[in-house]
């Protein structure tokens, strides 16, 4: 038997309305609930309460395959290895005009058991504009500038439970007014020779006076290596239980949602089929 284009055609409608409903069921007060869910609050921020929805859309360059993010999922190195395309939505209008800086940390580095090396700084970057352009259905969040600090995609070491990886969208319009760039503000704090290790992100926020986070999320990646036998079993780390409430907690939002789309993949994929 061989796969018809008329089948693929229909696995993917099937995957991208799949899809779609998990966004639609992605509330800024859902976002907050998964945020303290996962001890993001008080690990990285001390509270959060988002004024819109921030989309994140992977893209593999292995494959080309695109994973749209949802709080809390499971990601592989190889998904997150490019910086994602971003989108915003749900903002009340006065965030229209506005720039955002955009900021990606991993708060268990090396492991979660011993995050010495925690915040680690995976992206900084200033001057986002809301553009007309959709990402998916959503309003794009795109920028000009250089970075502060480029992306670098995360590699938690062999052995360790699944990092979380957090990002995270500032209001940038209440910086200096001297500072007419985000990067002539973030400059004396982060720059090429500053190490990646041990930034704090609400510091930093207070140093350079950008206010937020307005949205944000977060998702969690495992190592490729696999981990020695004595760690396969889900560690005692924040990230591996934090991991397993997440996911019971989407889980139980997320179920009529779940069926509805299996139903809609089931009814597509049959249709391809009997068209072949």
């Amino acid at each position: 038997m061989y796969t018809s284009s008329s089948t693929t055609a229909a696995l993917i409608a099937a995957l991208a309305l799949l899809q779609r409903t998990f966004a639609q069921n992605v509330t800024t007060e859902s976002v907050g609930l998964s945020f303290t869910q996962a001890k993001i609050v008080p690990d990285v921020l001390p509270s959060f309460a988002p004024s819109g929805v921030l989309e994140v859309i992977f893209t593999d360059p292995n494959n080309s395959n695109r994973t749209q993010v949802t709080p809390g999922m499971n990601l592989t190195v190889s998904q997150t290895s490019s910086l994602p395309t971003l989108g915003i939505s749900g903002l009340p209008p006065s965030f229209a005009p506005q720039t955002f800086a955009v900021v990606l940390i991993d708060p268990d580095a090396p492991t979660p058991q011993s995050p010495s090396a925690a915040q680690f700084l995976h992206f900084l970057g200033g001057d986002f504009e809301i553009r007309g352009e959709a990402v998916e259905t959503t309003p794009a969040l795109t920028n000009q500038s250089q970075a502060a600090m480029e992306y670098v995609g995360p590699n938690p070491p062999a052995g360790s439970p699944p990092h979380r990886y957090v990002l995270l969208v500032y209001n940038q319009n209440t910086l200096p007014i001297a500072d007419t760039t985000f990067g002539a503000a973030a400059a004396p704090f982060v720059n090429a020779s500053t190490p990646r290790a041990n930034f704090n992100v609400t510091q930093f926020a207070e140093q350079t006076m950008i206010t937020g986070p307005v949205a944000g999320t977060f998702f969690y990646v495992a190592p490729d290596s696999p981990a020695p036998s004595s760690s396969s079993l889900p560690a005692t780390g924040t990230a591996a239980s934090d991991s397993t409430t997440t996911s019971t907690s989407n889980s139980a939002t997320k179920s009529g949602s779940v069926s509805h789309c299996l139903a809609a993949l089931v009814a597509l994929v049959l249709l391809a089929f009997c068209s072949v």
